[in-house]
C-alpha cells in the first residue's frame, strides 16, 4: 500500500521519540509508518496527520481508543500535535473469505467481543470493514482506524454530540460497508455498526460483497432498497440468522446491544463439535433465499432456543438429518439470570426445576422455578448445593458443606423449614455433580461416605427418618470409590459411577431390593474410564443415559444394563453441559450451559510506600489460559490454553507476545507446565490416554515424552532445583500424595501422608512446600525433601495452586474477606515467619501465580469480563 502514496518522512526520520523505521500505508486520513520508540525500545505504529488533515477528527480518534481498552481493539500509546502513536500489530490483512467454518467463527466472535466494547464506551466507529481489521500473528483480531469514530451517549444518538463528530447530513464511511443510515445521512448509533458488521461476517461467509455495484451512487441504492443475495445453503441456519438480522435495513430489526450480539455468536461457535472443521470453503453454489420481509425475525423465545441451542441445529445437519422437525429437540434457554447457576433438578412431575444460584450481590442458595411461568425464582434456602426431590414431589434433600464433613438436610419443596438427616464426608472430588439420590418408596437416601479418611468412597444407605447408615458397595482399595448413585424408577436397580482416577469412571449396577439389600453381585457396564459428569435412568428403567466428556465437549450417551458394551451415543442432541438432568418421563433435559473467557494479567508489585499500578492483561483469547508459569531466566512464560479447541501447552516471550503452541495432543486434558531450573525443558500433566501422566518436553519445541506413568493418576509436576528430581502429586495408594521419582528413571519415593494437591521444592532442596486440599481457602505445609514430619505454615491461601517458593520466603494469593475487601498478594518470610500483604489485587484470580525473577511482578488468571462465569439453565423439550 506504500507505494502508491506520497510519504512525508523518510526512513530513519525522528519526530518527537520515535524514530521512523519504514512506511506501512496512508489514506485519507493520515499517513501510518513502522517506528521505534526511543524511550521504551519497542516497535509502534505512528499514524501522521496530513498537513492540511482535519484536526479535530484527528483528535476524536485518539480521544476514541484512548478510551478503549480491549484485545481487539489497537491500544493507543501516545498523541502528539500532528500524530496518534498505537501497538503495532504484526500480522496480516484480514482474511477474506475465511475458513474452516470454526475459524470463521472464532474471528467474527473476537470482532464482535471488541466491537462491542467500543459501544459500552460510548463509541461507534462508521466505517467497519475487513481493511480495518488486522490479523496478528497469534490469530488474534484487532480493529482499528478509529479516525470516523463518534460517541453516543446510549442506543440512540445525541445530536449535539453528532455535531461535533461531522457535520449533519454528511454522509461518513466506506460506501461499500454502509448502512442504510449512513447512506441517508441521518442520525446514527450502535445499530450502525452492527450492519457494517453484518456485511464483513457476509464476505467472511462467501467472499463477495453483497451490496457492491458499478458506481458509489449505484451502490448507495442497493444498500438501502435491495436485499443480499441469498447465503449458501451449507451456511448452519443460526449463523445465517444472525447475519440476516445484523442486515435488517430498519436498525430496530437489528440488535438491542451489540453485547447480545457477540454473546449468540459465542454461543454458536462453542457448539461447534459436531461441525466439519476442515479446510473446505464455506461458501457453496447452492443457496438460502433471504426474505425481503421485516418479519423475518425470530419471535424472541424461539430465536433464543436457537442460538443458545445450536448444537441440535448442527447435529440435526450433520448427524440426524432424519428426525421430523415437529418431533426433534427443541432447546430454549430457561434461567437466564446473572450469577452462576449449578445442579438443576426435575420435580418428579416435571414441572419445576430447583437449582442453585448465586445472584448479584446476594447470597446462594437452592431456588425453585416453574417451567410454565416466567415469574421471579423462589429461594427456598441460603446456601446448600446438590438438591434432589424425593418421588413424591413435596420434599428436596440437599447438601449443605461445612469444613470437615457434609450435612444432609431436607426441606419442603415449597420452602420452610430445614430438617437435617445425617452427616457424610466431605466430597471434593465431585465438582456440583449430584451425590444423592431417593429410594422409590422415599424411605432411604443414598450417598456417597467415607469409613475413614483413608480408605474410598462407599454407597451408604441413610434412613430418612432416622438418620440410620448402612454400607451399600464395597469398592475396592486403590481407587477413589462409588459415586453419583442412581435408583432405578422400578426400584429394583442401583446405577452409580466407580471412579478409579481423577475424571476416570466406569458405570456399574447393583441389583437391590427396595430397602437397599444386594441380591447380585455388581455389574460394570462400561470399561471406557472417560470423565463422567452425570447419571440418569430411562423412565422405564430400561436404559442408563449418561454424560461425558470427549474430545473437549461434553455429549450423551446410552448404556443398557442387560447388554454391557460400548456406549452409544445421543445423535438428536450432540452436546451439553456439564451438569445435566432429565425429567421422570425422560421427555425433558435441562442442562448447564456455563462459558468463562480466563486471561492471563500483570501484576507489577510496588515498592515499601507505593500503591500498586493497575493490572495488566499479559496473555488473552477468547478462551482460557491460567496457570501460567514464568521461566527462571525470565524471557518466557508457559501457559496450557484450550484457544485451539483442546488444551495444550504454550510458551510466550515474557511480554505476552509470541504466542507459540508446544504440544498437539488434540484431545484430553493437558495443563500444569513447570519449568526446570535452566529453563530448557517443561514438565507438565495430560490426560490423553485414560488416567493423567507426567510428561516432559524441551521448551524449544519437540515430541513429548512420558516422564510417570502408570495405572494411577500423576499430575501437578515440579522439578528439583539441581534438575535431578521431579515432584508430582499421584493417587497410586488411594489418596493424593506428594511424591517425586528421579528424572533419569528409578522408583518413586513418597513424601507426604496427610494429603496434598500440589509441591514446590525450597532453594536449597531441603524441604518441599505443598497444599493439602482442594478447598478454598487451603494451607500451605512443609515437609522435609526426603520425608518426614509435615508442619502447617500458612493458612488463609485462595487457591491451591497460586503460590510460588523463592529463596526468602513464599508468595501467595488470599481472597477478599471481611478484613481485606480486595484480594491481595501476601508474602510470607522464612527469616521472620511473618506474613505481610504486598499489593491489592483489582481483579479477582483464577488457577495458578508465578512471580518474576526480579521479584518484580506476579503473573495470575483472571477472567476477562467478570468475576463469575455466565450460566444458564438450558431447557430441552421432545428428548428422545
Amino acid at each position: 500500500m506504500a507505494d502508491h502514496f506520497p510519504m512525508s518522512l523518510t526512513v530513519g526520520a525522528k519526530l518527537g521519540p520515535y524514530e521512523i523505521i519504514a512506511p506501512l500505508g496512508a489514506g485519507g486520513m493520515g499517513e501510518v509508518y513502522r517506528a521505534r520508540d526511543l524511550r521504551l525500545d519497542r516497535e509502534v505504529a505512528l499514524k501522521l496527520l496530513p498537513p492540511h488533515g482535519d484536526r479535530s477528527r484527528f483528535q476524536a480518534e485518539a480521544k476514541a481508543v484512548a478510551a478503549l481498552s480491549h484485545p481487539n481493539i489497537v491500544a493507543i500509546f501516545d498523541v502528539g500535535e500532528n500524530y496518534l502513536v498505537t501497538e503495532l500489530v504484526d500480522g496480516h490483512p484480514f482474511p477474506v473469505p475465511t475458513t474452516p467454518l470454526r475459524r470463521l467463527l472464532d474471528l467474527a466472535v473476537q470482532i464482535a467481543d471488541g466491537l462491542a466494547a467500543a459501544h459500552a464506551a460510548g463509541f461507534i466507529h462508521r466505517d467497519l470493514k475487513p481493511a480495518n481489521i488486522l490479523l496478528s500473528r497469534d490469530g488474534r483480531a484487532k480493529i482499528l482506524d478509529f479516525g470516523l469514530a463518534k460517541r453516543v451517549g446510549g442506543l440512540q444518538s445525541d445530536s449535539n454530540q453528532t455535531q461535533t463528530a461531522t457535520q449533519a447530513g454528511v454522509v461518513v464511511g466506506t460506501v461499500a460497508y454502509m448502512s442504510p443510515e449512513q447512506a441517508r445521512g441521518v442520525a446514527l448509533d450502535i445499530r450502525s455498526d452492527q450492519f457494517s458488521f453484518g456485511l464483513v461476517l457476509y464476505e467472511m461467509i462467501t467472499g463477495k460483497r453483497p451490496f457492491v455495484r458499478q458506481t458509489a451512487p449505484e451502490t448507495m441504492t442497493a444498500i438501502l432498497r435491495e436485499q443480499a443475495e441469498p447465503l449458501p445453503a451449507d451456511v448452519p441456519p443460526p449463523l445465517r440468522w444472525i447475519v440476516e438480522r445484523c442486515l435488517a435495513k430498519e436498525p430496530a430489526d437489528r440488535y438491542d446491544t451489540t453485547r447480545g450480539l457477540y454473546l449468540e455468536l459465542r454461543n454458536l461457535r462453542d457448539h461447534m463439535a459436531e461441525v466439519s472443521t476442515g479446510s473446505t470453503p464455506v461458501a457453496s453454489t447452492q443457496a438460502v433465499p433471504v426474505s425481503s420481509r421485516k418479519r423475518w425475525i425470530l419471535p424472541p423465545t424461539l430465536a433464543a432456543m436457537v442460538l443458545c441451542g445450536a448444537a441440535f441445529w448442527f447435529g440435526r445437519t450433520a448427524s440426524s438429518p432424519g428426525i421430523p422437525a415437529e418431533t426433534a429437540p427443541k432447546l430454549m434457554p430457561l434461567i437466564t439470570e446473572p450469577g452462576l447457576k449449578s445442579g438443576p433438578a426435575f420435580s418428579p412431575d416435571g414441572s419445576r426445576i430447583a437449582y442453585v444460584w448465586k445472584p448479584d450481590r446476594e447470597e446462594p442458595g437452592i431456588f425453585l422455578r416453574v417451567i410454565s411461568q416466567t415469574s421471579a425464582p423462589v429461594r427456598l434456602t441460603t446456601g446448600g448445593v446438590n438438591p434432589v426431590w424425593s418421588p413424591d414431589g413435596r420434599q428436596l434433600a440437599f447438601i449443605r458443606r461445612e469444613p470437615s464433613r457434609f450435612s444432609i438436610l431436607l426441606i419442603d419443596g415449597a420452602g420452610g423449614s430445614e430438617r437435617q438427616v445425617a452427616h457424610i464426608a466431605p466430597l471434593t472430588y465431585l465438582f456440583g455433580i449430584l451425590p444423592l439420590a431417593w429410594t422409590a418408596d422415599g424411605k432411604w437416601l443414598v450417598a456417597p461416605d467415607k469409613p475413614s479418611t483413608a480408605g474410598p468412597f462407599e454407597l451408604t444407605a441413610i434412613s430418612v427418618q432416622t438418620g440410620e447408615k448402612r454400607r451399600v458397595t464395597h469398592p475396592p482399595s486403590g481407587v477413589i470409590g462409588d459415586l453419583l448413585p442412581r435408583v432405578s424408577p422400578d426400584g429394583r436397580n442401583l446405577a452409580f459411577l466407580r471412579v478409579s482416577a481423577f475424571s476416570v469412571a466406569d458405570v456399574f449396577t447393583q441389583p437391590m431390593t427396595f430397602a437397599l439389600n444386594a441380591v447380585a453381585e455388581p455389574k460394570r457396564l462400561t470399561s471406557v474410564g472417560w470423565s463422567i459428569t452425570a447419571l440418569m435412568w430411562s423412565g422405564d428403567s430400561r436404559n442408563l443415559l449418561v454424560a461425558a466428556e470427549q474430545g473437549g465437549s461434553h455429549r450423551l450417551w446410552r448404556v443398557s444394563p442387560v447388554q454391557p458394551g460400548k456406549p452409544v451415543p445421543v445423535t438428536s442432541l450432540p452436546s451439553v453441559g456439564v451438569q445435566v438432568a432429565t425429567s421422570a418421563k425422560g421427555d425433558r433435559l435441562v442442562y448447564i450451559q456455563t462459558s468463562l473467557d480466563i486471561d492471563i494479567y500483570r501484576q507489577d508489585l510496588p515498592q515499601a510506600g507505593e500503591k500498586p499500578p493497575p493490572s495488566v492483561r499479559l496473555i488473552s483469547s477468547t478462551r482460557t489460559e491460567m496457570n501460567a508459569r514464568i521461566s527462571p531466566d525470565g524471557s518466557k512464560i508457559a501457559f496450557p490454553s484450550d484457544r485451539t479447541g483442546s488444551w495444550e501447552i504454550w510458551v510466550a516471550a515474557s511480554n505476552g507476545e509470541h504466542p507459540v503452541r508446544l504440544t498437539s495432543f488434540g484431545a484430553g486434558e493437558t495443563g500444569t507446565p513447570r519449568w526446570s531450573a535452566d529453563s530448557r525443558q517443561i514438565a507438565f500433566d495430560a490426560r490423553v490416554r485414560g488416567n493423567a501422566e507426567v510428561y516432559v518436553v524441551e521448551a524449544s519445541g519437540g515430541k513429548p515424552r512420558p516422564l510417570v506413568t502408570g495405572s494411577a493418576d500423576n499430575f501437578g509436576p515440579s522439578w528439583s532445583h539441581d534438575g535431578k528430581w521431579v515432584y508430582f502429586i499421584s493417587n497410586r495408594l488411594g489418596q493424593e500424595q506428594v511424591w517425586k521419582m528421579p528424572v533419569a528413571g528409578g522408583p518413586a519415593i513418597q513424601l507426604t501422608h496427610g494429603g496434598a494437591v500440589c509441591g514446590f521444592e525450597s532453594t536449597d532442596g531441603k524441604w518441599v512446600y505443598v497444599t493439602r486440599a482442594y478447598e478454598q481457602p487451603t494451607s500451605i505445609w512443609r515437609v522435609p525433601a526426603d520425608g518426614g514430619d509435615e508442619v502447617k505454615l500458612v493458612e488463609g491461601v485462595g487457591q491451591p495452586l497460586t503460590y510460588e517458593v523463592i529463596e526468602s520466603g513464599i508468595y501467595f494469593l488470599r481472597r477478599k474477606s471481611e478484613e481485606s475487601p480486595a484480594p491481595g498478594v501476601m508474602f510470607y518470610s522464612f527469616a521472620t515467619q511473618q506474613l505481610t500483604r504486598v499489593a491489592d489485587l483489582d481483579r479477582p484470580f483464577s488457577v495458578g501465580m508465578s512471580v518474576s525473577p526480579d521479584r518484580r511482578w506476579i503473573a495470575f488468571a483472571s477472567p476477562a469480563n467478570s468475576a463469575v462465569p455466565a450460566s444458564d439453565v438450558v431447557l430441552v423439550e421432545n428428548f428422545r
